[in-house]
């Protein structure tokens, strides 16, 4: 595995994103605003879940914050998977990392899960306070182990 790792790194696109300082802060910076799009999508409809903005009708929010969020989960994963590419073999020894992607992946599955059995139509409050909290902790928490990775190591 670290044979594919270092190959990985040493893969002219990912060479040229870690020694050009426009390159990985070009890169570096569509992470961050993919971030901001789905988890600044995901708390919205969230904290809507979970009782605020009552006013607010949810079946519009149903319709469109999901696939914004998953626009943005995308292009959070390209770019992620382009930064990850830099610094391979370092990444994938940290603890922190790996905990943030079993995240992400739970995450996922979790918001795939609602989504795809229904959960969302089911209208009772006390369904979706519950489907909002979780969700709001699995996005919160890799985003602290997203920011965690820079101190780590």
């Amino acid at each position: 595995m670290e044979a594919g790792l270092e190959w990985l790194a040493e893969l002219p696109l990912s060479r040229s994103i870690r020694f050009s300082r426009w390159g990985y802060a070009t890169v570096n910076a569509t992470h961050i605003a993919s971030i901001a799009i789905l988890y600044g999508s995901i708390l919205l409809l969230d904290l809507r879940l979970m009782g605020m903005w009552k006013r607010v009708p949810l079946a519009p929010l149903l319709e469109t914050v999901p696939r914004l969020a998953a626009s943005g989960l995308a292009m959070a994963m390209v770019t992620g998977f382009l930064l990850f590419a830099t610094r391979a073999t370092e990444y994938v020894q940290l603890g922190i990392f790996q905990l943030k992607l079993a995240i992400i992946f739970a995450g996922t599955v979790f918001a795939l899960s609602v989504h795809w059995y229904g959960a969302l139509e089911q209208r009772s409050s006390a369904t979706l306070r519950t489907i909002g909290l979780v969700s709001i902790l699995f996005w919160t928490s890799a985003l602290i182990c997203g920011r965690l990775i820079a101190f780590a190591g």
